[in-house]
């Protein structure tokens, strides 16, 4: 199990993401050429799903770089070299209280300091969602208290080391929410009961209900996913940097991910300035001892596939696992073989072959848009596929779009 480390090194260069998959719905606020300070706002939220960025080390803005993924999409980001000295790292932060003022301070706190909301899989600001939940009159907080990827486990471990931060995270947010009802969900023997009670007392306020899940992936209980798609959903992340954020009113420039293979000398948990690049993590790892053949970023399930070392950390990044030759399956994508692994694995039996066939044709009709809509990118399909489908990044990418059509 890999164990927390700590602030990794300081990147001489940084690419913060500004902008991902080309939504265009951040409203740039820097030049080449501009001095920026640690924590100062360079990109401001200007869409429905997207979130302020600030510069994560002090220095000047020296180009626009975009990065292509292997899935189609791509990731624009600032270019800032490291200058001058930082104004939150290394300083004693502010401790204020945030039980002291109104809910609708705790939002714009939230708002203000760019933070994602992790939890559901579109990778919203975390502000926006309160507000939507909020105008729609869902007072109910969920959170899921185990890594929703089996593959990835940053969560478990962030929940073991800042046990109080995520107790502490979570409370604030059903302040901000004004909850009526915050749910626990967990799997058996991940939660005791004198946690259970710890829980429950932080979120007085609110009605606080534990509900345990099987030891299985994916977690299909129909009560379960209705009752996600009508709260506000958390991961334990998402409640760690709520916790810093509303504490400390100071903007999210650190995220903590989890650098694991048998190609990497040593795994790791570290603090990384967000827009530094993957290959300087693998080396705070001390490196690679195997060529690489894979690195997948935020688990095997779920998660994607980059090329490129020069790859910048964001704020939804959560793990990075690097596969040598001796444990990937040479194998190369062609078509569909009509195998029908993929309906099989489906835990809705949403026939993926179908949907991402009407997919590339271009012929959605109601009844596959309704499929899209349920699926919940659990990964299963993609991971039995056979002729090695990208199925589930394929229909990720529909339902994105499709949800950005009714947001218009």
């Amino acid at each position: 199990t890999a164990s927390i480390e700590g602030n990794a090194f300081l990147p001489q260069k940084a690419f913060i993401p500004i902008q991902y998959a080309d939504i265009q719905n951040t409203e740039l606020l820097v030049s080449r050429g501009d001095c920026v300070r640690e924590g100062q706002l360079i990109a401001r939220s200007d869409g429905a799903v997207s979130a302020n960025v600030h510069a994560s080390i002090p220095g000047r803005v020296y180009d626009f770089v975009r990065f292509k993924l292997p899935n189609g999409k791509s990731i624009s980001s600032a270019a800032i070299r490291l200058e001058g000295s930082f104004d939150i790292l290394g300083k004693p932060a502010a401790n204020r209280s945030w039980r002291d003022i109104p809910s609708a301070e705790i939002v714009r706190i939230i708002e203000a300091a760019g933070v994602l909301n992790t939890g559901n899989k579109r990778n919203v600001s975390l502000a926006l969602d309160i507000k939507a939940a909020l105008k729609k009159n869902e007072r109910t907080l969920c959170i899921n208290l185990f890594d929703t990827d089996p593959t990835c486990s940053l969560d478990s471990i962030l929940f073991e080391t800042f046990y109080e931060k995520v107790v502490e995270g979570m409370a604030a947010l059903a302040k901000a929410l004004d909850a009526s009802s915050v749910m626990c969900i967990y799997k058996a023997g991940t939660l005791s009961r004198e946690r259970q009670e710890n829980i429950a007392s932080a979120c007085s306020t609110s009605e606080v209900d534990f509900i345990k899940v099987p030891n299985l992936y994916p977690v299909t209980e129909p009560f379960i996913l209705k009752a996600v798609q009508n709260s506000v959903c958390i991961d334990i992340s998402t409640a760690v940097y709520t916790c810093d954020a509303v504490n400390s009113n100071t903007p999210v420039t650190d995220v903590y991910v989890l650098i694991s293979s048998r190609a990497v000398n040593e795994s790791k948990v570290l603090k990384v300035k967000i827009g530094t690049p993957i290959g300087s993590l693998i080396e705070e790892c001390g490196g690679l001892f195997t060529k690489p053949e894979s690195i997948v970023l935020n688990g095997l399930m779920t998660g994607f596939i980059i090329d490129n070392l020069d790859t910048p950390v964001s704020k939804f990044l959560k793990s990075v696992c690097i596969f040598g030759k001796e444990t990937v399956k040479v194998s190369h994508i062609h078509e569909c073989i009509n195998c029908g692994l993929c309906f099989n694995s489906c835990p809705f039996y949403l026939e993926p072959k179908r949907m991402v066939n009407a997919i590339e044709k271009n012929i959605i009709d109601d009844e596959v848009e309704q499929f899209i809509g349920l699926c919940n990118g659990c990964g299963c399909c993609s991971a039995c596929c056979s002729a090695r489908i990208p199925l589930s990044a394929i229909i990720a990418d529909a339902k994105e779009r499709l949800l950005r059509r009714t947001l218009v």
